[in-house]
């Protein structure tokens, strides 16, 4: 797997150029893929004009209608049966697949038509553009509507290869041919090729269709589900974006993908060229229905379906409706399969300013599954400090616990800061040790996408959060560093404090240091500082929280714990321990403030007791 290899090495992904030479690495994915399938169709690559519904444009008139009147023959044997089938009946339609060895039916995919128990199961037969491209490709080459619902049909059979051979005939406009490289490639899991490919769509194309394809604003908000009457689509974001022009929209797209980029540590963007995947594949899809004898898909459900498949990828499953079968039964999401991870972050409305993430998929988020490993989350200790008038530190600390287990098959980690789609991220790789990779990184004041990666027996562990900037002018403070005591003196600065930094914020009962720094007031200024420990629920505060004095015994107060010390000046460190050990489980918010004479200043921190 070439992504995983590139995983150990300092590859970045923005603003860095494919590997220049596309030519050989495209050959070497033909020759491999044509191996597996056994692909022998010879041929020559070409270029032309043309394109249309998008494909059609381009099509030779006695091909395409032949090729027209054999799909509609094709797929109208089961056109009048949704009002006479019996529910059990309905999910066998759906669920027929080939025997033996033999790929999965074409037809019997959720975008063609359901195939007749077990009969078209040849790429031959499967597909009547298939047996008129094997008769004549040439002239299947040059017919951009014959070609696509072609490579369409060996993508969805798994024969990448010979749709690659099949590509070689490609005489439309140069950019459709690069664009079915990228459908065919992206489902091979050629990841490298694919994003090659996409730039010779992207330089090549009419600006129209590159803003259609790259449009990841469809990616934004609710999945607009389909429930039974009365039917009520929810509201979905892109909603807010549809009536910006392409500039906008594109200006967006290019943050989307960014902040949905799966791996930041290698060169090129899956989640990009997975997205114009999915939208190839709904428009070749779209064909063949409109080529049914039945009517025309509305507009709206054509705009659903579109919605369904850029958000979801391919259905893979079917839930039987929960009406009786009709022509307006509503069918409901179930893949799981396609569409495991959600690495499209949430954002407030049209705002792209504070993203958060969740890894885990579900049915109403965009979904999507890389091919070379299975992702899995990882917590992930992020704190910021003061470095200069206008650079900020960041100390993180990554944990290998993922429940009971211990990973311990990577060497080191990565932690990658980005502020743009075309920034030059800050990347930094720290060996384990104890089950823990801690980094301190010293970067501009300003928003940075902070991710962090590695590679494990289990898969790819992942992390990703925003983090905003801390005021670096006057009186301030850092965040509260979590930290485990050991026993002996307290840190009294950050390089100290970091080397015991808990690598999570979900945390066993114990004594818990805390570790932060107070800055700009006056030298000798008394300081008064309060800690309260909360309920994040809003339960108030707990019942009793204690603070451990080394040497001295211990304070304790009913969720709030107050001294007062004097300020050493510009810099003032403190560590202190709290006992949590009486703590139920669940979230708690620790809440500092340090006042004095005319100021005050606070930071929080969110921990969970388990």
């Amino acid at each position: 797997m070439l992504r995983l290899l590139l995983l150990a090495t300092t590859g970045l992904s923005m603003g860095q150029e494919p590997a220049s030479d596309t030519t050989s690495l495209n050959a070497a994915v033909r020759e491999e893929l044509a191996a597996r399938d056994g692909a022998t169709q010879p041929g020559s690559a070409g270029s032309g004009e043309g394109f249309g519904v998008w494909t059609q444009r381009a099509d030779t008139g006695g091909l395409v209608f032949e090729l027209r009147t054999e799909i509609g023959e094709h797929y109208s044997q089961d056109a009048g049966s949704f009002g006479t089938m019996t529910h059990a009946e309905l999910a066998d339609w759906f669920g027929w697949r080939c025997d033996g060895s033999e790929a999965q039916c074409f037809g019997g995919d959720w975008d063609s038509a359901p195939c007749p128990a077990n009969e078209h199961c040849t790429p031959e037969a499967v597909s009547p553009a298939l047996t008129l491209a094997w008769s004549d490709p040439e002239a299947a080459g040059s017919s951009g509507f014959s070609l696509g619902q072609s490579v369409h049909a060996l993508v969805k059979l798994g024969q990448q290869g010979q749709a690659l051979q099949l590509l070689d005939r490609c005489v439309v406009s140069a950019w459709w041919c690069a664009a079915l490289e990228v459908l065919v490639l992206q489902s091979a899991g050629s990841v490298d090729a694919a994003e090659a490919e996409l730039l010779v769509l992207q330089s090549s194309a009419p600006r129209d269709e590159v803003c259609r394809l790259l449009d990841a604003t469809w990616l934004l908000g609710r999945l607009p589900l389909r429930r039974p009457a009365p039917a009520t689509p929810l509201p979905t974001t892109y909603d807010r974006w549809s009536e910006l022009g392409c500039d906008a929209r594109s200006a967006a797209s290019d943050s989307i993908f960014w902040l949905a980029d799966p791996l930041y540590v290698v060169e090129g963007n899956d989640r990009r060229t997975e997205h114009v995947t999915r939208g190839l594949l709904r428009v070749l899809s779209q064909e063949i229905w409109d080529a049914r004898p039945t009517q025309a898909t509305p507009r709206a459900t054509q705009r659903t379906l579109w919605a369904e498949v850029i958000r979801r990828g391919p259905r893979d499953s079917w839930e039987v409706p929960r009406v009786p079968p009709r022509a307006t039964s509503f069918y409901f999401w179930t893949s799981r399969a396609a569409a495991r991870y959600h690495f499209v972050p949430d954002f407030d409305g049209t705002n792209l300013s504070k993203p958060t993430w969740s890894l885990n998929g579900d049915m109403e988020n965009e979904g999507y599954t890389p091919s070379y490993a299975p992702f899995y989350a990882l917590p992930l200790q992020i704190a910021r400090f003061r470095a200069s008038a206008d650079t900020m530190q960041r100390v993180a600390s990554a944990g290998l616990v993922t429940g009971s287990e211990i990973e311990d098959a990577a060497e080191s980690g990565y932690l990658v800061f980005t502020d743009a789609p075309e920034s030059f991220p800050l990347q930094l790789e720290a060996p384990f040790h104890d089950g823990r990779a801690v980094y301190l990184a010293e970067a501009e004041t300003k928003p940075h996408a902070v991710s962090f990666e590695v590679l494990t027996s289990a898969g790819i562990g992942w992390h990703r959060e925003w983090v905003e900037p801390l005021n670096t002018a006057g009186p301030g403070l850092s965040d509260v560093l979590l930290y485990r005591p050991t026993g002996m003196a307290e840190p009294d600065s950050l390089l100290a404090a970091a080397a015991l930094m808990h690598g999570t914020t979900s945390l066993q009962p114990a004594e818990l240091g805390l570790y932060w720094e107070l800055y700009d007031v006056s030298a000798e200024t008394p300081i008064e500082f309060a800690l309260e420990a909360r309920k994040a629920d809003g339960g108030g505060l707990i019942s009793s929280l204690r603070r451990l004095l080394p040497g001295r015994g211990q304070e304790e107060g009913t969720g709030q714990l107050a001294w007062v010390e004097p300020s050493n000046g510009v810099l003032h460190p403190r560590a202190i321990i709290l006992d949590l050990r009486n703590l139920d489980d669940g979230e708690y918010d620790l809440l500092l403030k340090a006042r004095w004479d005319g100021g005050e200043v606070e930071s929080a921190r969110r921990i969970e007791v388990r």
